[in-house]
């Protein structure tokens, strides 16, 4: 593995596609310029030897930064070159990387590439500083996710690596699939769509989220009713030119629901797709009409029976590294069932036509685009199931924590969604005050109370009266779920908080209000 300065990377791989330099003009394809400064290092590589390249982010212990090309040594300069080349010099002997040598090019992030293509920078020996500024813009797009085994483990330019550790990496870099390119997950589009629908989220969920998605990561998000989940991931989809195929898990899902299988239609049995493979086939068919793919989201992931509906999900996403990713045989023959030789007549839905086009098209094997994501959402109250979801499905999921604003932040749209009504927000935040430590709210559910509360005030002039509305009406169905140590709490808080909806909040919980006070 061969490490370098991310700036000094991404100018290398700008010069190998746009051949701006003497170095690389004459080279036939994706042929990149490095270097060392200790002619010793030189002697450890040799030609024909496969490298990964990692560009690192910063020089702290951990060298954040990740692996963004994988290639193969062509040939060394035999003489000692000290022009300059790179935008960041060496610090210590060989201040211009003057042991160089070539790299064939032959994995190449398809994210990177798309950043570094029909742009023009300023070389680096024209002006230094003009040329890593235009560089430090481009890269902010790049999502480098560190392979953990190999954090702080990075000190050198120069690492070896084992074959297998090689393999894994080099399958890792996403690349273009069948000449269509990849999702390019980026966080300044998200955070945009975000803005455009008043969504208050936190900037680093938002990486986070980007991040996981970058490298090959289907994503859990978990957060208070009414925290803006699935409006995040309606952002998510629209910024990225996605399809969103949307779907509400229930403890009834089977696996017709999530994979597909056979069901009656007036009065015949035909095959029907499930919310994965309509995604996956959707997918398909939005690349083919010029948009990015199509986005998979279950809400309330949880209520799903494993057992009964996600057996096949595993089996599909068996591995970490979406090259592996497929469709099995088995249903690719099940759907084959339901086809008649005159295709008019098969009892088969559209999507179920789309995947086994794509199988017979592929030869009798059918990949799960590597760009294909699922987005599930959980409410906080229900993340002591989390972990009863099991390993198997964890660990194909990174699992995000969607949390509400500041309660300053609260207030501020609180009295924009009011017309500035403010003893009306006011008691809306103490009753979120109060409560929060037993039940979390969304900032969503908080703005439907202060609405109700505003307009009852307004048309009856009783605060009290029009509080406790709000509460009743959209509060105290949230409690449903809490443990009988946490209704007490909110028992005893609405007792003095609110007469009409400690009332109503005896009639749905007696067994904690049933004994007078002596």
């Amino acid at each position: 593995m061969i490490l370098g300065s991310v700036i000094n990377v991404a100018w290398s791989i700008y010069d190998a596609i746009n051949k701006v330099s003497e170095y690389t003009r004459s080279k036939e394809g994706l042929v990149m310029l490095w270097g060392f400064n200790k002619r010793k290092l030189l002697g450890e590589v040799k030609e024909g030897d496969k490298v990964l390249i990692y560009a690192q982010k910063s020089t702290t212990p951990l060298r954040k930064g990740g692996i963004v090309a994988q290639g193969i040594i062509t040939g060394k300069i035999s003489r000692a070159c000290n022009d300059v080349y790179w935008p960041i010099a060496s610090k210590g002997e060989g201040s211009e990387w003057p042991y160089r040598f070539y790299i064939e090019l032959r994995r190449l992030d398809i994210n990177v590439k798309n950043s570094l293509s029909n742009v023009s920078i300023t070389p680096p020996y024209v002006d230094r500083n003009i040329c890593g500024n235009e560089i430090e813009r481009i890269i902010k797009k790049w999502n480098l996710t560190p392979f953990p085994p190999l954090e702080g483990k990075l000190g050198k330019s120069f690492e070896e690596l084992d074959a297998e550790i090689f393999n894994i990496l080099s399958k890792r870099i996403p690349v273009e699939v069948e000449k269509q390119p990849v999702i390019l997950w980026d966080y300044g589009l998200l955070e945009k769509y975000v803005k455009k629908r008043n969504l208050i989220i936190y900037n680093y969920v938002l990486k986070s989220i980007i991040a996981a998605l970058s490298s090959g990561k289907h994503v859990i998000l978990v957060g208070p009713p009414g925290v803006g989940k699935t409006s995040l991931v309606e952002a998510l989809a629209e910024s990225h030119d996605l399809v969103l195929v949307k779907r509400t898990a229930t403890a009834e899902w089977t696996r017709v629901d999530l994979i597909g299988g056979p069901v009656f239609v007036g009065g015949e049995v035909r095959w029907r797709s499930g919310a994965l493979l309509e995604a996956i086939a959707r997918h398909f068919e939005a690349k083919e009409r010029g948009r990015s793919g199509a986005l998979l989201l279950i809400d309330e992931l949880n209520r799903a029976n494993l057992d009964k509906a996600f057996g096949e999900f595993f089996t599909i996403f068996g591995s970490s590294n979406p090259e592996y990713w497929k469709i099995p045989d088995s249903i690719i023959y099940e759907i084959k069932e339901y086809v008649k030789e005159n295709r008019d007549e098969s009892k088969i839905d559209r999507w179920a036509e789309i995947i086994l086009r794509r199988w017979e098209e592929s030869g009798g094997e059918l990949s799960v685009p590597s760009d294909f994501r699922v987005i599930g959402t959980m409410n906080t109250y229900d993340r002591r199931y989390l972990f009863t979801l099991g390993y198997a499905l964890l660990r194909r999921f990174a699992v995000i924590e969607v949390s509400n604003p500041s309660v300053e932040d609260i207030r501020k749209i609180l009295m924009k969604e009011t017309d500035n009504t403010e003893e009306v927000v006011d008691k809306i935040i103490a009753f979120y005050n109060g409560v929060k430590k037993s039940v979390d709210l969304g900032v969503a559910l908080l703005i439907d109370m202060a609405k109700i509360a505003k307009n009852m005030y307004r048309a009856e002039g009783d605060l009290d009266k029009a509080i406790a509305c709000a509460v009743v009406s959209i509060a105290v169905p949230q409690f449903e779920g809490l443990s009988r140590s946490e209704l007490k709490k909110v028992g005893d808080f609405l007792k003095e908080f609110s007469s009409e909806a400690y009332d109503v909040f005896k009639r749905y919980y007696p067994e904690f209000c049933g004994r007078s006070e002596e």
